[in-house]
């Protein structure tokens, strides 16, 4: 019985590091979607002030912003 204790622990811990791994893992995701919902906001900003000549690439790179949103963050 007392031989199996330092396996427990050892398991453990990694169990703790994995958590901990992907509590981190959470983190920078979520820090990730804010800033590129944020980019979105301002390809879409930008394309709303956008003269008519440059509204097609405007159009383009909000669609290029969306695209990255929804692959990284839905």
């Amino acid at each position: 019985p007392g031989s199996f204790a330092p396996v427990r622990e050892q398991r453990e811990r990694q169990d703790q590091q994995i958590r901990d791994l992907s509590a981190r893992g959470a983190v920078a995701r979520e820090r990730k979607c804010k800033s590129l919902a944020l980019q979105l906001r301002w390809r879409e900003e930008d394309f709303r002030q956008a003269p008519l000549h440059k509204q097609d690439k405007e159009r383009t790179r909000v669609r290029r912003a969306s695209e990255k949103y929804a692959m990284e963050c839905q």
